[in-house]
């Protein structure tokens, strides 16, 4: 009867979208627990699994939002993994340009030395 109860508080957990574990713990501490002696054994055991219980709920609260996130937060990593690609292009590219640039105006000073040099041998 035990373990089936336990299965239960497991499932249930689990569908619930809780912790089955934490069922299963809580389950545990139920049933596992002797007979109160006094009604102040009781008090404290119920406020002692209030104390595990509580904390793990609103941990579960605040890590939900971002767990939801998570798909959103991927396709931007994503995306900008792919912009750093295109701006990594566009760079090679724009170093390309700058040198064919580079190379282009050493033609042109040749060539304009050239022509300084026709014009001096002309005497204009």
């Amino acid at each position: 009867a035990a373990v089936g109860l336990t299965v239960l508080a497991y499932a249930a957990g689990s569908v619930l979208h809780a912790s089955g574990f934490l069922a299963v713990y809580v389950a545990g501490v139920v049933l596992g627990r002797p007979r109160a002696r006094s009604r102040l054994a009781a008090v404290v055991t119920w406020i002692v699994v209030a104390l595990v219980l509580v904390p793990l709920v609103v941990f579960g609260l605040a890590v939900r939002p971002l767990l939801a996130r998570l798909p959103r937060l991927r396709r931007a990593a994503l995306s900008l993994e792919g912009r750093a690609a295109e701006a990594e292009t566009l760079r090679e590219a724009a170093e390309s340009l700058q040198e064919r640039a580079e190379a282009l105006q050493r033609q042109l000073d040749t060539a304009g030395q050239r022509v300084a040099l026709i014009k001096a041998k002309r005497g204009d």
